[in-house]
């Protein structure tokens, strides 16, 4: 908020935790308790709610807000299961406002350098894409647990997931997954391994893991017909084709 401060004005917060509520203050935002008190005041001004709240209440809260009057943006994952993606949905269009997803990742510089490659041509058709969004970590709070929405499918997938279906285009692919739990503190997964498949179509794996403790190559590894490209998930993006190689960086 304060880099947006000239496109955005934070007129109130509603949180349970009293700290949250205090740094509000910094930006001369009312804060409220709780998210109903919030949507119940209806001379604040707000144009936009920001759904920041845990997985599981996602879809409640978000359809609570546009039925309000408010347009909603929502983290991801937007929801977890098809049927409350489609009453958000039947909710944003019967309210007449617009409903988002937060997907930031979809503008990182080095995906964006990555599809500017792909899209010139030179290194032919894409073939396979591997995206590697893992570490080695383990969660302690309610991401651990899948009462909450909560594991590395649901938390963290959602970013190279959005990527991986940029570079399918149009075609929507079949879907093979392994999530597993190490966690002794939780039960949601801290292991997600997708594969995305289809004929004629290119092969998409992702994986988060929160059990590498050494990286297996970049963040993304791009296999095409004429060449390669490996990125790491900042800024830099190297291609190589045909041979000798002709590396292409940024």
């Amino acid at each position: 908020m304060r880099q947006a401060g000239e496109q955005y004005q934070l007129v109130a917060v509603a949180a349970a935790m009293p700290q949250r509520l205090e740094a509000a203050k910094e930006f001369d935002a009312r804060g409220f308790g709780s998210y109903q008190a919030l949507l119940h005041e209806r001379d604040l001004g707000i144009e936009l709610i920001v759904n920041a709240l845990p997985s599981h209440e996602h879809a409640a809260v978000s359809i609570a807000a546009l039925e309000a009057g408010y347009h909603v943006l929502c983290e991801k994952p937007l929801a977890s299961k098809v049927e409350d993606l489609d009453a958000m949905m039947a909710a944003a269009k019967k309210a007449g406002r617009h409903l988002f997803a937060f997907q930031n990742a979809r503008f990182a510089p080095a995906f964006g350098k990555l599809q500017e490659v792909l899209a010139s041509g030179k290194l032919g058709d894409l073939v396979h894409a591997r995206i590697s969004f893992s570490r080695f970590a383990r969660r302690w709070d309610w991401q651990a647990s899948q009462r909450y929405g909560g594991g590395n499918l649901n938390s963290t997938a959602p970013h190279p997931l959005d990527q991986a279906i940029v570079l399918f285009g149009q075609r929507m692919p079949k879907v093979f997954s392994r999530l597993m739990c190490h966690n002794e503190f939780g039960d949601a997964d801290d292991f997600a391994a997708v594969c995305l498949h289809d004929r004629d179509a290119p092969l998409g794996e992702v994986l988060v893991s929160s059990l590498m403790a050494y990286p297996q190559g970049p963040t993304y590894n791009i296999s095409c017909t004429w060449g390669g490209l490996n990125a790491t998930g900042t800024t830099r993006c190297r291609a190589a084709i045909g041979n000798p190689l002709t590396y292409y960086s940024q």
